[in-house]
């Protein structure tokens, strides 16, 4: 992600479309110029790792709901987006992107085969990849683009940053009390044992 984006104002129209027919445009500009919103651009649908990450964070849907934050995903490749709206491990609104535009505008790191494929067998992957299986969300780990790395943004009404997470890898993902405090909550609401697919903070993520 861009280095310099903490603290600056995003002006950029970025338009994604819903995910549900009909395909209608919606220009993500106008959510935060409402309120504060917290943007999860995801990897991939069929992930498991993905799939995990996103039920944690909607287990906490009550808690943005009290802070007034808009919470919206957005994901680019729509193979296993069938089974992940069954099994409902986003209970927040969805938004696609097929031509990939913001991750290529916030510069969101995509890894080659050689690299991709050895990222699946690093310790911190099949570790989330053991949680996953406990936590029973299913999915696969070769079906759809699993090549584009994802991130998180909180963005203040207006447009100004606040909070920017860029993944460095399949499991790589942001403290949740890290989003939680970024959104102007009280991180001790956050279950500890639902941290425990998060990074360590010392890369990658940045806040003010």
């Amino acid at each position: 992600m861009k280095s310099d984006i903490i603290g600056t104002t995003l002006t950029q129209r970025f338009e994604v479309q819903t995910w549900k027919a009909p395909r209608e445009p919606v220009v993500l500009s106008d959510l935060w110029n409402e309120k504060k919103v917290l943007i999860k651009l995801f990897r991939r649908f069929g992930c498991p790792l993905c799939r995990l990450e996103a039920a944690k964070l909607s287990k906490y849907k009550d808690e943005f709901e009290k802070l007034d934050i808009k919470v919206v995903g957005v994901g680019f490749d729509e193979l296993g987006l069938e089974e992940w709206t069954e099994g409902e491990y986003w209970k927040f609104d969805l938004f696609m992107d097929p031509e990939y535009s913001i991750y290529k505008n916030l510069e969101l790191s995509r890894y080659g085969w050689v690299k991709g494929i050895l990222t699946c067998l690093g310790s911190q992957e099949q570790r989330a990849s053991q949680l996953a299986r406990k936590e029973k969300v299913g999915g696969n780990m070769t079906v759809g683009d699993g090549f584009q790395l994802g991130g998180c943004l909180v963005v203040e009404k207006g447009g100004k940053v606040t909070y920017a997470f860029q993944q460095e890898g399949y499991a790589d993902y942001p403290l949740l009390l890290e989003i939680i405090e970024s959104c102007g909550g009280d991180p001790s609401v956050i279950d500890k044992e639902d941290d425990v697919i998060s990074r360590s903070c010392a890369t990658g993520s940045c806040k003010l």
